[in-house]
C-alpha cells in the first residue's frame, strides 16, 4: 500500500512541478523519511522528493534531476500541507498518519486529560474501597482494560505515527468509561450507586470522583473526535 501511495504522490509531484520532503512523503504514507525511497531507481520522476536542508534530492547525479525541479521555488514541508495540497489540487485523499500527529496542542490536551481522569480515578479507587464498594469479576476486567489501560495506552500513542489510532482509542475508551461509570453511578439501583452507598467517610470523595469521572471522560470524547476530523 505504501509503495502504491508513493508512486501516486511522485506522479502528481511530477505533473505539477512540485518539490516534497521526504518528511512530508513519509508522514503521508506512514514509513520514516530515511527509508522512504530505499530501494527505488534514482530518476527524474523520484527527484521530486526531496531532502529538507537542500531541497535536492539526495544522492542523485545531476542527470538524474529532472531538469524542472528549480521552476518552481515552493517546497511542501510537512505531512499536512501535502496532504492539503493533494486533496486541493490534485483530488486525491490519502490518510496521513503523521499529519494528525502535527498538531502539539492536541497532544497536551490528550495528555492532559489522560492524567488528570488518572489521578480521579486513584481518588475514585480509594473511595471504593473505604466503602467496600467491590466489583464484579467482568466489572474489574473492564474497569482496568478500558478505563484504566487504554487511555494511557492512547497517550502515548498520540506521539508516534500511529497517532490516528491513538485519538481513536482515546474516543472509545472515554465513552465506554463514560457509559459504564453513568449507568452505573446513576442508573442501576445498587452500592455503586451515588444515592445508594453503604455508610461511611467515603461517600463525598465518591459521589464527586463520579461526577468528575463523567465530566472529564466526555471531554476526552471530544478531544479525540476533535483530533480525528482535523
Amino acid at each position: 500500500m505504501a509503495v502504491e501511495e508513493i508512486d501516486r504522490i511522485v506522479e502528481v509531484l511530477e505533473r505539477h512541478s512540485q518539490r516534497a520532503t521526504y518528511g512530508a512523503v513519509g508522514g503521508v504514507v506512514g514509513l520514516p523519511a530515511r527509508s522512504l525511497m530505499y530501494g527505488r531507481e534514482k530518476n527524474p520522476r523520484n527527484s521530486w522528493v526531496v531532502a529538507a536542508d537542500t531541497h535536492l534530492p539526495s544522492g542523485y547525479s545531476r542527470d538524474q534531476i529532472h531538469p524542472a525541479l528549480s521552476t518552481n521555488d515552493a517546497v511542501i514541508s510537512t505531512p499536512t500541507e501535502l496532504t492539503t495540497w493533494l486533496r486541493e489540487r490534485a483530488r486525491i485523499n490519502l490518510t496521513t498518519p503523521f499529519a494528525i500527529n502535527e498538531n502539539p496542542s492536541m497532544r497536551t490536551a490528550a495528555v492532559a486529560i489522560v492524567v488528570l481522569h488518572a489521578a480521579i480515578l486513584l481518588a475514585h479507587d480509594w473511595a471504593h474501597r473505604s466503602l467496600g464498594v467491590d466489583l464484579a469479576p467482568w466489572q474489574i476486567v473492564f474497569a482496568y482494560s478500558v478505563i484504566v489501560t487504554a487511555p494511557v495506552i492512547s497517550a502515548v500513542a498520540v506521539f508516534t505515527r500511529f497517532a490516528r489510532s491513538g485519538y481513536m482509542l482515546l474516543a472509545i475508551s472515554m465513552f465506554g468509561a463514560l457509559l459504564f461509570g453513568v449507568y452505573h453511578h446513576y442508573i442501576l439501583i445498587s452500592p455503586d450507586h451515588v444515592h445508594h452507598l453503604p455508610a461511611g467517610d467515603g461517600q463525598d470523595v465518591f459521589r464527586a470522583t463520579a461526577g468528575l469521572m463523567a465530566a472529564v471522560e466526555f471531554v476526552g470524547v471530544g478531544i479525540g473526535v476533535s483530533a480525528l476530523r482535523r
